[in-house]
């Protein structure tokens, strides 16, 4: 390519991608992750802007932030994916740290050593085992969001169908350039990222995300299990077809309750089974009841729902549960919508983090809890909630946020006997959902009884009002 033509391209990406930056700030609700989305215009920008630099004055100590936006573009695209492919991912503090660490030590090396340590431009092009490292880095990214975005590959909306493939293609469109030395690894980033954006901006009114396979199992319920005196599975309801289809087995009359659960019968109520699905294994839990023997030998039928954590065994003083507990567990624990928990759900997590107030000794003060109940306005359940699910995801000691009734959300934190804090958080929690928004905020005592009541008395407040 002439260099006054690679110039004018590179230039035509940096001014692309900068009027992108602005429309993705503009229109983030309209996008999956929109600032995510925001953050990659702007990485891929600064991208596009040191690749016309290079074109117009060569290899100079200036170009030092060419390789970390790379970097940089390559982790937020890989971002964008996921969130694409699961409405509550959300990436650990050690994926982050690495997705923040990369560039700043890529750009900290050429700092030190100057740019002819990563590149050295001459009568032969060398590249420094820096560089070799960083491609290898990026190279993997991008395959992993070309991955991720198969699920969505045949969504039912076609401007999600448009994403995906731009990402995808843009992604092996940086692939192959790269491999073959074309200096227009940006141009393809900045182009995917064009019709990323213009096809969320013209798609549907709000961005809809599948849920992950383990959250589906919870949207759809309890698992129930039929199997024979001689504990060969007979029935099965869609919920456990779903999860046997996830193990890669397909559920068949006959099969041995070993086979399916890798347990025999009977088990004790709040026995936990770990059963191979969704690339790991699925975590579950309930309780097995002998059937009646009506002429037909008797049987087993089982009722299970997935937990995402442990579940406490009760104290040795506790009388054994019947199977009425088991089986309000199967309730879902997070709403389909919000992704936010159910009524259960946040109850449930009190009782973790509380334990019904008996995990605190009597001398020992509870800590001080902040309750929140908010009223957003007709239609912005989904607006306040995806803010305060980040805010929750931010703050140090949370118990939870979920979604009360279909128009009230709820939130529940901890300020560890600190009224200063605990007044802190009821400011934050306030800023953090929109101005038309009706909130009752109240601080108490922080265990179990108290934060329920004081549930009651915020809903009571609302509704008074």
């Amino acid at each position: 390519m002439a260099s006054q033509l690679a110039l004018a391209v590179h230039v035509v990406a940096l001014v692309v991608a900068a009027a992108l930056t602005v429309v993705a700030l503009v229109r983030r609700d309209r996008l999956v992750a929109g600032r995510t989305v925001a953050l990659a215009c702007a990485s891929a920008a600064a991208w596009a802007g040191h690749v016309a630099w290079f074109e117009a004055s060569g290899l100079s100590r200036g170009l030092l932030l060419w390789l970390p936006a790379v970097g940089a573009t390559c982790g937020l695209l890989w971002t964008v994916a996921r969130r694409m492919t699961d409405a509550t991912w959300r990436p650990s503090r050690a994926v982050v740290a690495l997705l923040v660490a990369e560039p700043l030590v890529v750009a900290a090396w050429q700092v030190l050593l100057g740019p002819h340590a990563v590149v050295s431009v001459g009568a032969i092009v060398s590249f420094g085992p820096l560089f070799a490292v960083h491609t290898a880095y990026c190279f993997a990214l991008l395959l992993l969001a070309v991955l991720a975005l198969a699920r969505r590959s045949n969504d039912r909306e076609g401007a999600v169908r448009l994403q995906a493939a731009a990402l995808q293609w843009g992604a092996v469109a940086a692939l192959v350039t790269e491999a073959m030395r074309l200096q227009l690894t940006d141009v393809a980033a900045v182009a995917a990222l064009t019709v990323f954006v213009g096809a969320g901006v013209r798609g549907p009114a709000r961005p809809v995300v599948p849920p992950s396979p383990d959250r589906l199992l919870d949207d759809l319920g309890a698992l129930v299990l039929a199997f024979d005196a001689g504990r060969r599975l007979v029935e099965w309801n869609r919920p456990a077809e779903l999860l046997l289809a996830l193990a890669g087995r397909e559920p068949r009359v006959g099969d041995a309750v070993a086979d399916v659960l890798g347990v025999d019968l009977p088990f004790s109520d709040g026995t936990v089974l770990e059963v191979p699905a969704v690339g790991g294994t699925t975590r579950l839990t309930g309780f097995c009841h002998a059937l009646y023997d009506a002429g037909d030998g008797g049987g087993w039928s089982v009722v299970l729902r997935r937990i995402g954590r442990p579940v406490p065994s009760a104290p040795p003083s506790a009388p054994a549960a019947g199977p009425a507990v088991p089986a309000l567990r199967s309730l879902p624990e997070h709403d389909a919508e919000t992704g936010l928990l159910t009524p259960l759900g946040l109850v449930e997590q009190l009782g973790v983090h509380l334990g019904g107030g008996a995990a605190h000794l009597e001398d020992t003060p509870p800590p001080r809890a902040v309750v929140a109940i908010v009223e957003p306005a007709p239609g912005g359940v989904a607006r306040d909630a995806r803010t305060l699910g980040r805010w929750a995801e931010a703050h140090a000691s949370p118990v939870g946020v979920a979604r009360w009734t279909s128009g009230r959300l709820a939130v529940v934190a901890l300020a560890e006997r600190d009224a200063r804090q605990a007044e802190a958080i009821a400011r934050d929690v306030r800023a953090a959902v929109s101005a038309d928004a009706r909130i009752e905020v109240l601080l108490g005592d922080g265990d179990l009884a108290a934060v329920l009541s004081l549930i009651g008395e915020a809903e009571g407040r609302l509704a008074a009002d």
